[in-house]
């Protein structure tokens, strides 16, 4: 009975604790977010930054970009998007696709001023790592809208 007892106990502690543990995990990137608009000139600091910085040429092409803000986080400096960006490139006669990339990206910007500036960025990695990345990177509610990313949305990024 003691033995029960004590087993009890433990168990009503270990599972204390595990709440605990788990609420603290789970609040740890539950930051919240707001979409922000931004002004025509720092949409095109952003444009600029992901077709200069982001990713290269591999065919001497020209690089156009397209992204949706998926949320802001003025706390920490952060602008999260999903981006779609592709070179194009002659081929004789005919435009064919080279680099491309639709993914979601963490800018790291500073706004001085009225004025918004990037400063980096983060892309997530590949295979086992990206939902990892997805869940550290990104705040709680923008994990769900990129989990769900509707290959729509991507279609219309392309246009």
């Amino acid at each position: 009975m003691i033995l029960n007892g004590k087993f009890i106990l433990f168990l009503g502690l270990f599972s204390v604790a595990f709440l605990i543990v788990g609420c603290q995990n789970s609040t740890t990137n539950s930051k919240t977010t707001e979409i922000i608009s931004l002004s025509e000139i720092e949409e095109k600091v952003i444009e600029k930054y992901l077709l200069e910085e982001v990713m290269d040429s591999n065919y001497c092409g020209e690089i156009f970009a397209a992204y949706e803000i998926l949320g802001t986080d003025e706390i920490v400096s952060e602008v999260y998007l999903w981006a779609l960006i592709q070179e194009y490139y002659n081929k004789g006669e005919v435009i064919e696709k080279g680099s491309g990339m639709s993914d979601p990206i963490v800018l790291h910007v500073e706004k001085n001023k009225g004025s918004l500036k990037v400063l980096g960025h983060t892309l997530l990695r590949d295979g086992s790592y990206y939902l990892k990345d997805i869940k550290e990177l990104f705040p709680t509610n923008i994990q769900d809208k990129i989990l769900n990313y509707p290959s729509n949305y991507i279609s219309q990024l392309i246009e």
